[in-house]
């Protein structure tokens, strides 16, 4: 591979994760409060919800969440 190639380190934040940043554990509602932060996410067939650390980093410098947000961006 060539040394002026970089990967990045895109880690999934699945169910469990997004239980604890959404404060939900529901997926219907971790899906509606991930809507209404601009944070894309995908849902499986069984109805979860996963992201990933890119989209969530991507949407907190979008200026998505305010000072006073419940969602916990502390990971």
């Amino acid at each position: 591979m060539n040394s002026n190639n970089t990967l990045l380190k895109i880690d999934i934040i699945d169910f469990p994760f997004l239980q604890k940043l959404t404060g939900f554990n529901s997926p219907a509602k971790q899906a509606e409060c991930l809507r209404q932060h601009n944070i894309y996410y995908i849902e499986g067939r069984d109805g979860k919800v996963v992201t990933t650390s890119k989209w969530l980093e991507q949407a907190s410098f979008s200026g998505a969440f305010s000072a006073n947000d419940e969602v916990n961006l502390e990971f």
